[in-house]
């Protein structure tokens, strides 16, 4: 039976964004304790909103940002299909709950990861990938820029799991070291950041196995079709109305963003 306070947090949750609201902290008593707490609030979020889910999102895959948000592990959320944009993608400014963008690297992959009697590492997921992609998160917040949650709520929120524009799929990717792939952030025609892939727990193969294993540990399972964005290699960089957003990763591609004025 789901707890009261799960419930409620939730609810919390779920009401924010629908309502295209932000929130400053959870209910009296609600507010999660420790991993596995904000962890089952993103379940029952996901759980309870429904829907088509366009593919997962993963967090904290640099042990910097992990430390600085106070969390152990990394973490995960769901981006609703809805949310999901290729690229040159056109999102309207007014509509983000939290404007900032981070470049990241995806997979869609071509077969299942099934639950085995061993957890996955980077030789076992690398065959079942079908594309490699350049992706911008743009990650939101159903809570406030002064949300006192800390990084256990940004977990409960789904990770500030939020809209995700893709690139065109590179099919020959292993002709790539992702690890120490570049790439560049532009915004208006002037690079903001820069970063290479081994930002996402070394390289992005060990954060699909990661998701891999969390998925099978949680009784699911990773499946042919799905597209993971396997974490940020700059950090978020905010954004304004009428921006135009270009992330390159070199051989991978570039993938693009206008940020539209109402």
């Amino acid at each position: 039976m789901t707890s009261p306070g799960l419930v409620d947090a939730a609810t919390c949750l779920i009401r924010a964004a629908e309502e295209g609201r932000r929130v400053r902290d959870f209910p009296a008593g609600c507010r999660p304790s420790d991993m596995a707490m904000a962890e089952a609030i993103a379940d029952l979020v996901t759980a309870r909103r429904g829907g088509v889910f366009g593919g997962w999102k993963l967090g904290g895959t640099n042990p910097t940002a992990r430390k600085k948000a106070g969390i152990e592990r990394p973490f995960r959320g769901r981006v609703r299909a809805t949310m999901v944009y290729e690229s040159p993608a056109e999102v309207p400014w007014p509509d983000l709950l939290r404007a900032v963008v981070e470049p990241e690297i995806a997979f869609r992959l071509g077969r299942d990861l099934p639950a085995r009697g061993s957890d996955y590492g980077v030789d076992d997921v690398a065959p079942v990938i079908e594309a490699v992609l350049p992706a911008i998160e743009i990650p939101e917040s159903r809570l406030s820029d002064d949300h006192v949650t800390g990084g256990l709520g940004m977990v409960a929120d789904q990770g500030f799991a939020g809209r995700l524009v893709l690139g065109p799929a590179c099919l020959d990717w292993r002709r790539i070291d992702l690890a120490a792939l570049r790439a560049t952030l532009a915004v208006n025609g002037r690079v903001v950041a820069e970063g290479t892939g081994d930002a996402a727990m070394g390289t992005p193969l060990a954060a699909l196995a990661w998701l891999a294993n969390e998925r099978i540990a949680h009784g699911d399972s990773l499946r042919a079709g799905q597209v993971i964005s396997t974490g940020s290699l700059t950090g978020i960089q905010p954004v304004a109305p009428g921006d135009k957003v270009l992330a390159d990763f070199g051989p991978l591609g570039e993938v693009a963003l206008t940020l539209l004025v109402r």
